[in-house]
């Protein structure tokens, strides 16, 4: 019964590459189920919601961490030659940190530059320069603007 359930958990202990591409598709589904749950007014099992990749990470290293990666363990005991599963479930979990320590790395620097003020941009001056209030005297004229550097140099 052990080597069923764990043919049927085997998606950890395939090559990264493959194990980001099945629970992607696992992932779907259970977005899609929890939906439906949602709808009807059934209560939904927190971990199989993933609204985002940072949550879809935590699920997988929590999934592989705790479910997957013991029953390999134990069963890598009994057969030495299956040891390089749980290699690989090993490599997988670092890999998935890795993306997770990523995506934390992307937020962080997004909210420092939320947090920065944006200076005007110069549309937004242009914007306050030409709504200001007209002043009761014109613009000066190029003839009085000559006047002026004449007078000044006298």
């Amino acid at each position: 019964k052990i080597l069923l359930h764990a043919a049927d958990l085997s998606n950890p202990v395939r090559p990264y590459h493959m194990t980001r591409e099945w629970a992607q598709r696992i992932s779907v589904e259970f977005n899609d189920q929890v939906a439906r749950e949602q709808a009807l007014g059934m209560p939904v099992l927190g971990f199989m919601m993933s609204p985002d990749e940072k949550a879809f990470c935590k699920n997988e290293i929590g999934f592989a961490s705790f479910v997957v990666a013991p029953m390999w363990r134990a069963i890598a005991q009994l057969y030495p030659s299956l040891t390089f599963l749980v290699e690989q479930i090993d490599s997988n979990l670092v890999q998935w940190k890795l993306r997770l320590e990523e995506i934390q790395v992307e937020e962080d620097a997004a909210a420092a530059q939320a947090a920065q003020p944006q200076p005007p941009s110069t549309s937004t001056t242009q914007q306050q320069s030409s709504s200001a209030p007209a002043s009761n005297t014109a613009p000066p004229q190029d003839d009085d603007i000559v006047d002026e550097i004449v007078d000044d140099t006298a």
